[in-house]
């Protein structure tokens, strides 16, 4: 079977409309493909995730709080029974991201606490690594609190603060007397 001849013009004017379904085709796919980048990026940089000592646990943007510098030790000695024999303490709390969202609060103790030397001596012997830096995400409020000198942490540390749904970082000053605690939990 035979297929009908077109003439130029029905031709051109075939070809004419294939090009311009083809162009708006192609329009939609670039639109298509843009926009799921665009949601893709933002989903991706607003939501963190909690890893491994030395990932980015979260972002010191996304910890609301009053900034009242605390120095009670009743409230950190309940959380973390390991701090029974400190001496002082110094520290701040809040919650994670925005009262706004419904659920569960995920709320956050930063702490600057000065022990006793032999309960420093204690947890230095589970410190094995030098640390770089203070937890990430560290309250600035807390800075004149952080006395000079080498950090030391460990996985360790971390577990022992870690208990009872809390994850925690765990960092000595190796000035014979401060450990850094960020911990969060619900």
């Amino acid at each position: 079977m035979m297929r009908p001849r077109l003439s130029t013009t029905e031709a051109s004017l075939a070809r004419e409309n294939l090009a311009q379904r083809s162009a708006l085709t192609l329009t939609l796919i670039v639109s298509m493909l843009v926009l799921t980048l665009m949601l893709t990026s933002c989903a991706s940089s607003s939501n963190s995730t909690p890893g491994d000592r030395g990932e980015n646990v979260t972002n010191s943007t996304d910890k609301q709080g009053d900034g009242q510098l605390r120095s009670d030790l009743e409230p950190l000695v309940n959380r973390f029974p390991a701090l029974a024999a400190a001496d002082s303490a110094t520290w701040v709390s809040g919650t994670m991201g925005s009262s706004d969202v419904p659920g569960p609060s995920t709320y956050w103790i930063d702490a600057v606490i000065v022990l006793p030397p032999n309960e420093y001596a204690a947890l230095k012997e589970r410190a094995t690594e030098a640390v770089a830096e203070q937890p990430e995400g560290f309250s600035g409020e807390l800075a004149p609190a952080v006395p000079g000198g080498g950090l030391l942490g460990s996985a360790e540390l971390d577990a022992l603060f870690s208990q009872d749904g809390f994850s925690t970082t765990a960092v000595l000053v190796d000035d014979g007397q401060t450990l850094l605690l960020s911990s969060k939990f619900q």
